[in-house]
């Protein structure tokens, strides 16, 4: 119908290369020192409590679709105990950028040796896409663009969520087992920006650790504990050994992040072997049988 018929991709010399090769050539990008690093969405929690675990090793570009100091001065946490930004000093630098803006975010980009993604839409149909998946985009086109080959990203566990096709009844899962987003807006949201990650990190055989969480628990909380947990301080310490460990098995790799549960359904076991990573808030207090004065 184009003019391009069975036969001439046969004849074409260049159709015996490697698939990817063939498609589009390999442009890697080479490895350099990280010493400054942008994170967006550190204006929530995760992204707060990372910036507090890097300031003192790393300069940091720290940007919101709000500003730092107003989000800081609301004072309104996601949750009781959860961190809040702190604006922080020069070499430091806060800026107001929206990741839904592809000019933004490559304007954010700018200097920096290494990203962090921590941005996030759960409930609203239409940014939901536009923040989970189509700033993935923005963000790995902006790492292309600069020369950047480290990016964190950070995304939902997708392994344990309602529907038939999930590993509710298994045990020991990986967190490279394959996902399983369902119909969730946040979910599927999120692995489509996964997948944009992947695609870029193979493409320019970039370096893409993806940490998945799931329920944030602080240390002293008394009232249950989640069955895929991790403290605030925890996740900031494994986000910190994505961005620091030397290299990677593949250019994008996946890992659970969550304590040592004694149940064991979730497996950190990857986050351990990759990023030399161990949580140091385990809960116990929560599933450890007390004796009764």
């Amino acid at each position: 119908e184009h003019g391009v018929t069975t036969a001439t991709v046969a004849e074409d010399p260049h159709s015996s290369r490697p698939w990817r090769e063939f498609m589009a050539p390999v442009e890697p990008i080479p490895t350099r020192p990280i010493r400054k690093v942008v994170i967006f969405g550190a204006g929530g929690p995760v992204g707060a409590v990372v910036a507090q675990e890097l300031s003192s090793s790393y300069q940091l570009r720290l940007t919101d679709v709000r500003s730092i100091e107003e989000i800081a001065a609301a004072n309104e946490p996601q949750s009781p105990g959860a961190p809040l930004p702190v604006p922080l000093p020069a070499p430091h630098e806060c800026r107001v950028v929206d990741i839904r803006d592809a000019k933004a975010v490559l304007a954010a980009c700018e200097g920096m040796d290494a990203i962090i993604n921590c941005t996030v839409v759960r409930t609203d149909p239409v940014d939901a896409f536009r923040v989970n998946t189509l700033g993935a985009y923005h963000v790995m086109q902006a790492a292309v663009a600069h020369g950047i080959r480290r990016v964190v990203h950070t995304g939902p566990q997708m392994v344990d969520l309602h529907g038939i096709s999930t590993y509710s009844w298994d045990y020991d899962v990986p967190g490279d087992a394959p996902p399983r987003p369902g119909g969730e807006l946040y979910s599927h949201s999120k692995y489509l920006g996964q997948e944009v990650c992947r695609v870029f990190a193979e493409h320019y055989d970039l370096e893409v650790p993806v940490l998945l969480f799931c329920a944030f628990v602080n240390p002293g909380h008394q009232n249950g504990v989640h069955h895929f947990p991790i403290s605030w301080e925890d996740s900031a310490r494994a986000i910190r050994r994505a961005l620091e460990v030397g290299s990677l098995p593949s250019p994008y790799e996946v890992m659970n992040v969550l304590t040592d549960v004694p149940h064991q359904r979730w497996s950190n076991r990857r986050a351990k072997e990759i990023l030399d990573w161990r949580p140091r808030d385990d809960f116990q207090v929560l599933w450890t049988r007390r004796p009764v004065d």
